[in-house]
């Protein structure tokens, strides 16, 4: 049975970071179930601060592709009372970035937070190419992923 979980920031990524369920409910459902089932969520800093680094490049794509379908039918809004100017600073004053941050941050608002583990044994696995790190290419990149790997070993 499954009783904690950690999730890399990839996989919010891959769902837009849809935090508010705007196009799809799977991120917010994921952890209502999480709530619902007693599964604890483990985290870390650094996981946190990829979550929220990459929430701006998700949301402005979805609200891009709002505004161009409104423009694309301004002529048809005006029937139904709507003016295009107007939806769309109305999308520009919703401040969606801010929004999907604070649900972000609610939903880890529980979670159990990892501490950084002791930076000797990253680096050591770094010289050693041990996973994360490869023997070639850019091994430097994988030094978030690495200290998330230590912190849930120690965690077990």
């Amino acid at each position: 049975m499954v009783n904690t979980v950690i999730v890399d920031t990839s996989s919010f990524i891959s769902e837009q970071c849809d935090f508010l369920g705007m196009e799809s409910k799977l991120i917010p459902s994921f952890f209502q179930l999480l709530g619902e089932r007693g599964i604890e969520l483990l985290s870390h800093p650094i996981l946190i601060s990829e979550g929220k680094q990459h929430i701006p490049d998700c949301i402005p794509e979805k609200f891009a592709r709002l505004k161009k379908s409104l423009l694309r039918y301004k002529d048809c809004l005006p029937f139904i009372g709507i003016s295009a100017d107007k939806a769309i600073q109305a999308i520009d004053d919703i401040c969606i970035t801010q929004k999907t941050v604070a649900a972000f941050e609610e939903f880890f608002a529980k979670a159990i937070m990892l501490p950084y583990p002791a930076p000797e044994t990253i680096f050591s696995n770094y010289f050693s190419h041990m996973a994360p790190f490869q023997e070639r290419g850019k091994k430097k990149s994988e030094f978030p992923d690495a200290f998330v790997i230590e912190a849930i070993k120690a965690y077990q």
